[in-house]
């Protein structure tokens, strides 16, 4: 992922913790998932949330579920990195 893509993650776990008064674990949760979907697109060379189609996010499912981690959170926080189409 691209430094702006990462920079995204941060930015929703920022918002979960404040805005949404996320728990400590729950946040600890969605770092350790992101980063599993970090890594995930890093080794099929997908560079940015905006490449990420419904393919992707099944196969990072059914690897996560393989491997036996939770992708839950996942779909949250997908969403929420995706860069918005409103301009800031």
């Amino acid at each position: 992922m691209n430094a702006a893509a990462v920079d995204r993650v941060a930015q929703f776990r920022r918002y979960m913790t404040i805005e949404r008064n996320l728990s400590a674990h729950t946040d600890s949760n969605y770092a350790r998932d992101l980063a599993a979907l970090i890594k995930f697109c890093d080794a099929r060379k997908l560079d940015d949330w905006s490449v990420i189609d419904s393919q992707h996010i099944r196969q990072f499912a059914a690897d996560s579920h393989s491997k036996g981690l939770r992708a839950a959170a996942f779909s949250v926080g997908c969403q929420q990195c995706a860069p918005s189409s409103s301009t800031s």
